[in-house]
């Protein structure tokens, strides 16, 4: 630095040109844009950087209005009252501003500007020393945006967003997870937020995240609602920290195990074959569900009966049948009752119309402890009306194994009876042979009537045969119905 000095000192000293030759070396090889202008705002000074930032060659500008070559129309007032202001008080002042390029592009220029004075003091023009800042000020406008919509993301987005420090301290937390708590959880560790069992699961994930620097992700259960916990490591003012995103998955995953119990249902439509045995079973297999007690009415003439239940606690079914009724009436789902009197505390009552065709054969009535989402009334109205098919094809089928009871024994009747006949007219006309043969007239006339009532056994006969095979042929499809 003494040598600085001294430099300058000698060459302040020294010959005028020699010190012209050094600042005019200075400014030429300078690594930033210097320009000068004079009091009337023409360009006096170029150099080889502002060549290369702006584009236009120093013969190109020389001499040229400053504000109208390089300042935006829009900008121009702004830029031209700030240097106004250095002129009369001559004092350097410094800012940022958007400039133009020879080939039309807009960059911003963070400007050094400096008053030159004559040798009386007065201000004949100045010197601007500009290093070229668009990209890095692009870059923070970048950042600042990314930082807003991660801020908004982190504001608005319905999933639980935390941050805790390595030892399971919360330092902040987004407004979905403080209305899932139901305060803010800042500056409390997890065993003030959770209960002792949660609380040991999440801090065991935290450590091994903070100490693997690894992502990691798991579920749990906090009251009935089910969460797909995102664990990510990551750091805050240079120490560890952890990112936690929680998502409630808990309809999802409802709707999943409502639609396996659903599978199982149907599998139970497809072998039993006794329909009070099947609504019970059904019934149970929904009740296994949490939160869910399951009831089923049928049709019976223009009222209707219990057919299948998962409880034995009273139901609208039995006590009060004016919302089962509705259902029937109106053929479309009661959904979230909370007024019905049967139900338990925060339950809420869902009625299904079990339909066949346009018909509607019966209702099931579900209890549940939460709000069932429509995608699960839609599951649950479909599988409904497949047991109300299934119960429709169970009665067919023991509608027509009375008829096929009813038509063998129509069958054994009719050779019964034809024996019954055939038998007395045989006795009839060895009678007439034997006891009128000299009386041609009478014996011709009853032996005429004999053969033909035999003529109508022969038929009978063939009949009975042909009436055998249909049995057969019945007795084989009934079979193959059995095995369906």
């Amino acid at each position: 630095m003494t040598h600085n000095k001294k430099e300058v000192k000698r060459l302040v000293e020294g010959d005028c040109e020699e010190v012209l030759s050094v600042f005019e070396l200075l400014i030429e090889n300078a690594p930033f844009s210097v320009t000068g202008w004079d009091r009337n705002f023409a360009i006096t000074l170029w150099n080889e950087s502002s060549e290369k930032l702006f584009g236009w060659r120093n013969e190109e500008v020389i001499g040229k209005n400053l504000f109208e070559l390089q300042i935006p129309e829009e900008d121009r007032d702004t830029v031209y009252t700030k240097i106004k202001e250095m002129m009369v008080s001559g004092k350097p002042f410094e800012n940022v501003n958007r400039d133009l390029t020879k080939d039309g592009r807009v960059l911003t220029v963070q400007w050094f500007n400096i008053p030159l004075k004559n040798t009386e003091g007065a201000v004949v023009g100045g010197l601007s020393i500009g290093i070229d800042q668009t990209e890095k000020i692009k870059t923070e406008i970048e950042l600042r945006e990314s930082e807003e919509k991660f801020r908004s993301i982190y504001e608005y987005t319905t999933s639980l967003v935390a941050i805790l420090d390595e030892k399971g301290i919360f330092m902040d937390s987004n407004p979905s997870m403080n209305k899932s708590l139901g305060f803010s959880p800042l500056n409390k560790s997890l065993f003030e937020v959770y209960p002792e069992e949660i609380a040991r699961m999440k801090q065991d994930f935290l450590e091994k995240v903070i100490e693997e620097e690894e992502l990691q992700i798991f579920e749990d259960t906090v009251d009935d609602r089910i969460y797909i916990n995102t664990y990510i490591p990551f750091r805050v003012g240079g120490k560890k920290a952890c990112l936690i995103i929680a998502t409630n998955r808990t309809e999802i995953v409802q709707l999943n195990r409502l639609l396996r119990a659903i599978i199982k249902i149907n599998q139970l439509i497809i072998h039993e074959r006794d329909k009070f045995l099947l609504l019970k079973k059904a019934c149970d297999e929904l009740a296994k569900l949490q939160g869910y007690r399951v009831w089923i009415a049928l049709r019976k003439n223009s009222d209707f009966m219990e057919a299948g239940k998962s409880h034995e606690v009273p139901t609208c079914i039995k006590r009060d049948f004016e919302c089962v009724r509705m259902v029937f009436e109106k053929g479309e789902i009661l959904g979230g009752v909370e007024d019905c009197p049967y139900i338990q505390s925060e339950e809420k009552c869902y009625i299904f119309p079990m339909k066949f065709k346009k018909e509607i054969i019966g209702a099931g009535v579900i209890h549940s402890s939460r709000i069932i989402s429509h995608q699960e009334q839609e599951s649950l109205q479909t599988m409904f009306c497949d047991l109300a098919f299934a119960i429709e094809a169970i009665e067919l089928e023991r509608q027509k194994k009375i008829a096929y009871k009813q038509i063998e024994k129509n069958i054994e009747l009719f050779a019964i009876l034809v024996d019954a006949i055939r038998n007395p007219i045989s006795v009839i006309s060895g009678i007439t042979e034997l006891e009128l043969g000299d009386r041609g007239d009478i014996s011709e006339i009853l032996l005429g009537e004999v053969k033909k009532i035999q003529f109508v056994i022969e038929r009978l006969d063939r009949g009975w045969l042909e009436s055998e095979d249909i049995r057969k042929f019945l007795d084989r499809h009934r079979h193959s119905d059995a095995d369906w």
